[in-house]
């Protein structure tokens, strides 16, 4: 289940949601843990790839890909 990741604008606590998919197409409500606020702003962070021994995350990326993007060749 993805997990929702939302920053209040009222005293910048923060707090993660779990969520299905379809309750956030629905339309989510979530409440600041601290303060009670519903203003809530979500937050989009980096997604970490995971490897293995074998075939390390890094070795999977197409020609060009590095940890911090894409290099002169492109992806």
């Amino acid at each position: 289940m993805p997990v929702y990741a939302y920053r209040c604008s009222h005293c910048s606590a923060e707090l993660e949601v779990r969520a299905s998919v379809a309750e956030k197409t629905a339309g989510l409500s979530p409440t600041c843990d601290h303060c009670g606020s519903t203003d809530l702003r979500q937050q989009f962070r980096a997604v970490g790839l995971i490897g293995t021994a074998s075939a390390p995350a890094s070795a999977r990326m197409p020609a060009g890909c590095g940890p911090v993007g894409c290099g002169p060749v492109g992806c």
